[in-house]
């Protein structure tokens, strides 16, 4: 059994997660944003090596990004991303996205000391004048 597609299948580079997890998360770091959180919809079919993958989502997360590996029907995340889950219905990925996001998000903002900025937000909303 054939463990990678075929070369012909993809032109140059274009399919080599590994590439391209760290080539997302230097372009989020030249945009200075404080919380950064890459979500990588996989299917199996990188070109790359597990191995090299492994490391690179590593190196990305000792940046201070969040990565988050979703398998679409592929159990590779298992092995490339400390955080992943995997899905088999559009459903399960629509939820998986969004609880994926919400967590990394809620885990950056407490780690940066912002982990109430809605009680914050919702004082100053009851503070303003309601207009009838």
């Amino acid at each position: 059994a054939r463990s990678a597609p075929p070369v012909s299948l993809f032109e140059k580079a274009a399919n080599v997660d590994e590439f391209n997890v760290v080539h997302a998360a230097e372009r989020m770091g030249r945009l200075g944003a404080d919380v950064r959180i890459l979500m990588v919809l996989a299917d199996g079919m990188t070109r790359g090596s597990v191995r090299a993958l492994t490391s690179s989502v590593e190196s990305v997360e000792a940046t201070g990004t969040t990565v988050i590996g979703i398998g679409i029907g592929d159990h590779t995340v298992d092995q490339a991303y400390r955080r992943h889950q995997v899905v088999d219905e559009p459903d399960q990925l629509a939820n998986a996205m969004i609880e994926g996001a919400r967590g990394a998000l809620r885990r950056s903002l407490a780690y940066s000391g912002m982990d109430t900025w809605w009680l914050r937000a919702s004082e100053f909303q009851q503070k303003e004048p309601v207009h009838a």
